[in-house]
């Protein structure tokens, strides 16, 4: 009996990768409801969310599967962008994979 092999977390049957989003800036009001809006516009699920308010400065970092998305990372990247930007705020998105790799132990 051979044995299964199961894909790594962030890997997916579909070849969709989950996301890694890091939002920091100023806080305000609607951050979160700006950046989850794109994501739920686009049918991008959150699979785990944490934020953090230093000194009035916000931090959040989303992981986010992309599965059941209607676009491409390349333009959900745009989009959360310039989401951001509108905001004063700096958005990064990267591959799960990517993020792992550069922040391994």
């Amino acid at each position: 009996m051979a044995d299964t092999v199961y894909p790594r977390p962030w890997q997916r049957e579909n070849g969709r990768e989950r996301l890694v989003i890091s939002v920091m800036g100023a806080d305000r009001p609607g951050i979160l409801a700006t950046i989850t809006r794109v994501l739920a516009d686009h049918s991008v699920n959150i699979v785990d969310i944490t934020q953090k308010i230093i000194d009035g400065m916000f931090l959040s970092l989303i992981v986010a599967d992309c599965a059941s998305s209607d676009t491409t990372v390349a333009s959900l990247r745009r989009q959360l962008e310039r989401a951001s930007e509108d905001l004063g705020l700096k958005a990064i998105v990267q591959q799960e994979r990517l993020f792992r790799f550069m922040h391994r132990v």
